[in-house]
């Protein structure tokens, strides 16, 4: 789950964005995205305010897999 983008396995641009609300999963939660895999995305100017809590989570990308 993700404050912008909950899940993508292709290549995104996420600019000038940003979460104020609260992201709580089981499983992978980010404060933009949650859950990014096989793809090499451009994010720029993004930030998280609210609070993340998950298996996997992190301020911007809960999970990266490459």
């Amino acid at each position: 789950m993700g404050g912008i983008l909950g899940y993508t396995f292709k290549s995104v641009d996420i600019i000038n964005s940003y979460n104020l609300g609260n992201i709580k999963s089981n499983e992978n939660a980010g404060g933009i995205i949650g859950k990014l895999e096989w793809s090499e995305p451009t994010i720029g100017n993004c930030y998280n305010i609210g609070d993340v809590l998950g298996k996997v989570a992190g301020g911007i990308i809960g999970a990266l897999n490459t």
